[in-house]
């Protein structure tokens, strides 16, 4: 979990420092100087930035999914935990890649040599439509798709683990027996009274020591079980909501808008709104801005868990104010 974490947050970072940095530099400069290399490195960089942040996320939920749905991969697989979570995050980074090189041959340097010089999309060799609606498929909708589906997953088994876990009905009569034979060895007249030799005394003794703690781990493991799985199932169906929702609520006013303006809707019933596409346009990096956020929220207990433990600080009612 913590490696996709790392990526996650890497990830991040890139978003502010390829992403949102050119963008910034770009609005104070308003020309572009720089020669058509550079720009299709920064359009390139972005985009694949871009796509990176989509794709850990999707590592991310599936590493998850297969750890709840395969809790003993580590075992069955010839892979080690580290190499298969490698495995992942590279895969989704060669994606990433991959699914960059469009926007590089696309970006062209316009009306160089004069004030209006500018780095945009060259559509002359195919059609602006079909470009972002294939964007809209590859960034926003095959991986919302993906990480709802593997957060259903997790909460669906979730959800069956800790009903199949509950105490049944079915249990008690065999629990009464036990109880009953153990407070039946437990009495000392019911020894006392049956005549029998040393060696079956310590047997009897052994039998009855094994019951109690059989019984007990019985009992004790039912109620680890019951509650480990009650807090895993709320933490996660929370985690699911907010991580599904906050990925759709940040990518769906950017897609939308753009879909909208590139097939003409906007400009046919709405083009009063238009004035309002320069800021549509810098909400790319909304999620990763984010993701930190939500990571913080389900992890802020560990991390002041963790540090009271390296600093030596124990917190009671007392010190509380």
């Amino acid at each position: 979990m913590k490696i996709f974490i790392i990526n996650l947050a890497i990830t991040d970072l890139f978003v502010a420092l390829g992403g949102i940095l050119p963008e910034i530099i770009w609005n104070i400069t308003i020309v572009f100087y720089a020669p058509t290399f550079v720009c299709k490195l920064v359009k390139y960089m972005s985009t694949t930035i871009t796509y990176g942040s989509s794709f850990a996320l999707i590592a991310l939920s599936i590493d998850r999914a297969e750890a709840v749905c395969r809790p003993l991969r580590a075992t069955s697989s010839k892979f080690s935990k580290k190499t298969h979570a490698l495995m992942l995050i590279g895969s989704a980074w060669l994606a990433a890649v991959v699914c960059g090189i469009p926007t590089a041959l696309l970006a062209q340097k316009v009306y160089e040599g004069t004030q209006y010089e500018n780095c945009r999309f060259d559509f002359s060799r195919i059609s602006p439509q079909a470009y972002l609606t294939s964007i809209a498929m590859s960034v926003f909708v095959i991986p919302a798709f993906i990480i709802a589906t593997c957060h259903i997953i997790i909460v669906i088994k979730i959800w069956s683990a800790s009903k199949s876990r509950k105490f049944r009905i079915n249990d008690l009569p065999d629990l009464r027996q036990k109880r009953s034979q153990e407070k039946h060895l437990s009495n000392p007249l019911s020894v006392t009274t049956i005549s029998i030799s040393n060696k079956k005394l310590s047997e009897l003794s052994l039998d009855k020591k094994s019951l109690r703690i059989g019984l007990s781990r019985r009992i004790n493991r039912k109620h680890v079980h019951s509650s480990c799985i009650s807090r895993a199932k709320v933490k996660t169906v929370k985690m699911t909501c907010l991580i599904v929702s906050t990925y759709v609520i940040c990518w769906c006013p950017f897609m939308v808008w753009n879909l909208m303006v590139t097939y003409g809707y906007m400009r046919r019933y709405a083009p009063y709104l238009m004035k309002y596409s320069p800021i549509i346009q810098h909400l790319v990096p909304l999620n990763s801005t984010v993701n930190p956020a939500i990571f913080w929220i389900f992890n802020a207990e560990n991390f002041i868990r963790r540090r009271r433990r390296t600093t030596g600080i124990v917190v009671t009612d007392a010190t509380k104010f």
